[in-house]
């Protein structure tokens, strides 16, 4: 969960600031699937990792069954799906006759990241999964009379394999017998991978 939410305070960051949110709609034609994209790609001093460019992408088809057991690869599953619900919440939203399409995505990147904040919050103190997060986000989006945002996340969730057709955590949801690979991870994350 942490490698995901700092990639999502990467592109929540970069939104926060609205000529940035300018230039991304200006670049990108006010399509946020657009691949060359500055808000999705970006970089980590990662090149030690063996077979890692250290170039993340939250444009990815990356599922949890096809993740692997490195973290960052892990991670881009939660990242690409909480950006695919951003997108798709942004063109749902977008009405230029009313409000100019870079305040629209800068408001709803608002919205979407106040919700994951409360979702973390709200999720288990101790071992949360990425389906109690993305839980949470649905029950607070239709708790504020957003359901058709909460049916973006659901089913960007659901093609993850985050969470089930059901909302259930989904099988490849649990890593509790995963050895979790943090090469190339922060001190912080290596430190704690050695003590074990």
């Amino acid at each position: 969960m942490q490698e995901a939410l700092c990639d999502l305070t990467s592109i929540f960051f970069i939104l926060s600031q609205l000529d940035l949110v300018e230039y991304i709609i200006a670049q990108t034609k006010a399509n946020l699937h657009h691949i060359d994209n500055i808000l999705a790609i970006w970089s980590e001093q990662l090149a030690v990792i063996p077979g890692y460019d250290g170039v993340r992408n939250a444009i990815n088809d990356l599922k949890l069954s096809e993740a692997g057991t490195e973290v960052h690869g892990i991670s881009q599953v939660f990242t690409g799906a909480v950006y695919d619900s951003l997108a798709d919440i942004f063109n749902a939203s977008k009405n230029p006759d009313f409000r100019d399409d870079a305040e629209t995505l800068f408001l709803v990147s608002q919205y979407i990241l106040q919700l994951i904040v409360k979702s973390v919050i709200n999720s288990p103190d101790i071992k949360a999964s990425f389906a109690d997060v993305a839980n949470e986000m649905i029950r607070i989006s239709k708790e504020d009379g957003h359901q058709d945002y909460a049916e973006f996340i659901r089913i960007n969730f659901i093609y993850r394999e985050i969470l089930t057709s059901d909302g259930e955590k989904s099988p490849f949801n649990d890593f509790s017998r995963l050895v979790a690979d943090y090469t190339g991870c922060c001190g912080t994350l290596n430190g704690a991978a050695v003590s074990k």
